[in-house]
């Protein structure tokens, strides 16, 4: 590998750095000017836009606006880069490609993930700890052999598999098209025409899903996560007794209504009566012919 020279330009003077070269001169071939400078409230207003997600404070632009020196703008980037806010921001992309979501998203019933924030907040970590992407993968793919003393710096990767649909087809559907951006679904039934993907290598990929179990690694001592596990058991047993008890009242109340139901239908059918007669709190009026 080697380091390209930069291209001649003919406005050299709109050239801060060796990137704007190459893109000058492609502009200059086609005859074009690059567009005027944006001010400084604009600029501002981009780049936090960028890479926030949120419009800058009037604070913040009064700040950039009374900063004349050359590099304010570079201290903006880099103030941007460490909030908080740059993980959250662009952590969200990541989160779309892996399919994340709070809930199992059964169309009848809530079944909320109990963890599912640990993985949301390592992926928000790891773009503001500028985690380097291969590691970023490793992490999510295998994250439980990377050796650390921290269990929360790789293992919350495993989200990425723990949270997905348990079908494995679609973990290796999202493993491919999140690592690889290659759509190989179809090689469940066919080689790809194109691509070098296989019918074999599809299954050979879904058989190690098949035999991965999902656990949960304790992050408190023993004692305290059985104190828990004991509790949360209890306040289970409890809820299911009385969704149970909740249920055997409604049946009951069912039961009793239904005995009534003559009693209501002969109601109605004596209110309809009267309201076709004209019949009202004043007293009975005659008939108006149908």
């Amino acid at each position: 590998m080697r380091k390209p020279a930069s291209p001649p330009v003919k406005d050299a003077k709109w050239v801060r750095n060796p990137i704007d070269a190459f893109l000058l001169a492609k502009l200059e071939a086609q005859n074009l000017k690059p567009a005027r400078a944006a001010d400084k409230r604009t600029l501002l207003r981009r780049a936090t836009l960028d890479l926030t997600g949120l419009p800058p404070t009037p604070e913040e632009v009064d700040a950039f606006l009374r900063d004349g020196s050359p590099d304010a703008f570079a201290k903006v980037v880099d103030r941007l880069l460490a909030s908080p806010r740059y993980g959250e921001r662009w952590g969200r992309y990541w989160l779309d490609v892996a399919r994340y979501s709070d809930d199992k998203l059964n169309s009848t019933a809530e079944e909320p993930y109990p963890n599912a924030f640990r993985y949301r907040d390592w992926v928000i970590q790891a773009f503001n700890r500028d985690m380097p992407y291969d590691l970023f993968v490793k992490a999510q793919i295998a994250g439980d052999l990377l050796k650390s003393d921290d269990p929360l710096q790789y293992q919350p990767g495993l989200g990425f598999y723990a949270m997905s649909p348990e079908m494995q087809d679609e973990r290796v559907d999202a493993t491919s098209r999140g690592f690889l951006g290659l759509t190989v679904a179809c090689a469940q039934c066919h080689d790809h025409k194109f691509d070098p993907i296989p019918q074999k290598d599809y299954y050979s990929l879904q058989g190690v899903f098949s035999s991965s179990e999902i656990t949960q690694v304790p992050l408190a001592p023993k004692d305290a996560v059985e104190r828990w596990d004991a509790q949360k058991k209890a306040i289970d047993k409890l809820d299911t007794t009385l969704k149970e008890f909740v249920a055997e009242q409604t049946k009951s109340l069912g039961a009793i209504l239904a005995g009534q139901t003559a009693r209501f239908m002969l109601a109605s059918r004596h209110l309809g009566a009267g309201r076709r007669s004209g019949c009202g709190d004043a007293g009975a009026m005659d008939a108006v012919p149908e």
